[in-house]
C-alpha cells in the first residue's frame, strides 16, 4: 500500500510537469508568431499602378505644336496632381511638365525640318506610393505651306519698251514666317516663264527684266515656287502694268456749228493718221467728245456730246441745244487723250459755235363762252418753235396786268374775272418776255362774253 502511494505520486508529478511544459511552449510559440506578424506589417509600403495616355498628332514643318498627356491611376482613373511627366519625341528628350488638377500636362514642340512619323513617348518615373508608367503615340510630320510675295522696286518705272522693271519678293513658310533659303523662284510674264532665281538666306529674291522692244498692252507679272520635299508650292499675287509702244500721231479735226435753242444739230469730227482730212487714213473706234464754255465766265467746259469714229475715222456727233444762246467756241478731245499708241494732235484749238434764241408760240386754253363777272381759269402754254417743246421759266403777262412764270413744261395758269363791258367777242392778249434762251412772243384768244342773268 505504501509502495502504491509512491507510484501514484510519481505519476501525478509527471503529468503535472508535462502539462506545465506544454502550456509554456504554446505560450512561447504564440508570442513568437505575434511578434513576427508585427514586424512584417511595419515594413510593407503600398504602391498604386498608374497609367499615362497621350494621343497621335499631325504637325507641319516649322510649326510649334502642343503635345499633351494625362496621368491617372490605372484602375480608378483618378487624376494624379503635381507629378512630373517627361516627353520624348523621336527618341530625344523634349521637356518635362507637372500635371495639373485634372492630371494633364503639356509641352511645346518645334516640328523639325523632317518628313515622316516620329514616336511620342511620355514617361512617369514613379514616386512613393505610385508605380512608374509610360504612354506612346505617333507624330506625323507633313509639308508646310509656303507663301510668295511680289512687288515692284521701281513702281514708277517708265512703261515703255527698252526700260527695266525691278521685281522683288519673299518666299516663306506659313508655320512661322521663316524665309526659305536656296529655293528656286520662277518669274512669269503673261503665264510664260521668263527667268528663275534662287532665294537668299532670308527667303528674298530679286529679278531685273527689260521690256522687249515689241512689247505693248498689258503685262502681268507673277512668281511661282513649285515646292519640294519639305514645302508645298505657292504663287504670288499678280502685278500688272500697261505698256505703251512708241506713240504714233493721230490728227483730230472738227467743224464749227450754229443753231437755235431746242434744235438738234450734228457736228462732224475726224481722227486720222495724217493731217490730210481725206483718203484712206481714218483711225476707227476712237471716242471723240465735244465741249463748250459760255463766254465771259470761268465755268468749266460743259459736254455737248460724243461719238465713236467709224471705219473712215469720222464721228458724226449729234445733240440738242438746251443751253442759253451764246457766241462761243467748241473744243474737241479724244477719250482717253492717249489711246492705243496714238498721240493726239489737234489741227485747230477750237471751232466757232453760235447759238441763237428760239422763237416761241403762245396758246391759251380755257372756256370759249363766259359770263360777265365770273372767274374763269385760263392756261397759257408757251412752246419753242424749234422742237415744239414747252418753254420753261418764261415771264408771261395775261390780259395786260397778270404776270407769272411758266413751269418747266411751259404752262402758266391764270384765274381771270370777266370784267363788265361790251358783250360778244373779246380778245384776250398774252405776251411773253425775252429770256437768255427765247425771243419775246405774243398770243391771243377770242372769247364770247355773255350777260350774267343771275
Amino acid at each position: 500500500m505504501k509502495k502504491f502511494s509512491v507510484y501514484l505520486f510519481i505519476l501525478i508529478f509527471l503529468i503535472t510537469t508535462a502539462t506545465i511544459t506544454g502550456q509554456t511552449m504554446q505560450q512561447q510559440s504564440s508570442s513568437a508568431v505575434k511578434k513576427k506578424k508585427k514586424i512584417v506589417f511595419s515594413n510593407v509600403k503600398l504602391s498604386v499602378p498608374t497609367e499615362v495616355k497621350t494621343g497621335n498628332m499631325l504637325g507641319a514643318v516649322g510649326a510649334t505644336i502642343t503635345v499633351k498627356a494625362i496621368l491617372t491611376t490605372k484602375v480608378k482613373k483618378k487624376p494624379l496632381v503635381r507629378k512630373t511627366l517627361k516627353f520624348y519625341i523621336g527618341g530625344k528628350f523634349v521637356n518635362q511638365a507637372y500635371t495639373a488638377a485634372n492630371g494633364k500636362a503639356q509641352v511645346q514642340y518645334k516640328v523639325p525640318n523632317e518628313i515622316g512619323p516620329k514616336e511620342i513617348l511620355v514617361k512617369f518615373d514613379g514616386v512613393s506610393g505610385y508605380l512608374k508608367s509610360s504612354g506612346k503615340a505617333k507624330l506625323g510630320i507633313i509639308k508646310s505651306s509656303s507663301k510668295l510675295s511680289i512687288e515692284f522696286l521701281n513702281p514708277n518705272f517708265e512703261k515703255k519698251p527698252g526700260h527695266t522693271v525691278n521685281i522683288s519678293g519673299r518666299l516663306y513658310r506659313i508655320t512661322d514666317n521663316k524665309g526659305l533659303n536656296g529655293r528656286k523662284v520662277r518669274l512669269l510674264l503673261n503665264n510664260s516663264e521668263i527667268q528663275n532665281v534662287a532665294t537668299n538666306t532670308h527667303g528674298k529674291y530679286k529679278v531685273n527684266y527689260t521690256i522687249p522692244n515689241n512689247a505693248s498692252g498689258n503685262l502681268t507679272f507673277r512668281t511661282r515656287f513649285s515646292g519640294d520635299k519639305l514645302y508645298l508650292g505657292s504663287e504670288s499675287p499678280k502685278l500688272s502694268r500697261q505698256i505703251f509702244a512708241p506713240l504714233k500721231n493721230g490728227y483730230l479735226h472738227w467743224n464749227s456749228a450754229q443753231g437755235k435753242v431746242g434744235q438738234k444739230i450734228t457736228i462732224k469730227a475726224s481722227f486720222r493718221s495724217s493731217a490730210v482730212p481725206f483718203g484712206n487714213n481714218g483711225i476707227p473706234g476712237r471716242k471723240i467728245r465735244l465741249r463748250y464754255r459760255y463766254p465771259g465766265t470761268a465755268d468749266d467746259y460743259k459736254i455737248l456730246g460724243s461719238g465713236v469714229t467709224n471705219s473712215s475715222g469720222v464721228a458724226n456727233i449729234s445733240f440738242r441745244i438746251e443751253h442759253a444762246a451764246c457766241n462761243s467756241h467748241i473744243k474737241a478731245m479724244v477719250v482717253p487723250y492717249t489711246l492705243n499708241g496714238y498721240k493726239v494732235i489737234k489741227l485747230k484749238t477750237s471751232a466757232g459755235y453760235k447759238v441763237s434764241k428760239s422763237p416761241v408760240s403762245i396758246s391759251i386754253m380755257g372756256s370759249n363762252s363766259v359770263k360777265v363777272g365770273t372767274t374763269v381759269l385760263f392756261t397759257v402754254i408757251v412752246h419753242r418753235t424749234t422742237d415744239n417743246s414747252g418753254a420753261g421759266d418764261v415771264m408771261v403777262t395775261f390780259a395786260n396786268k397778270m404776270k407769272k412764270k411758266t413751269s418747266h413744261l411751259g404752262s402758266a395758269g391764270f384765274f381771270y374775272k370777266i370784267p363788265a363791258g361790251p358783250l360778244g367777242n373779246r380778245k384776250l392778249i398774252v405776251t411773253s418776255g425775252a429770256t437768255d434762251k427765247y425771243l419775246a412772243g405774243a398770243g391771243s384768244k377770242t372769247i364770247n362774253v355773255l350777260p350774267n342773268d343771275s
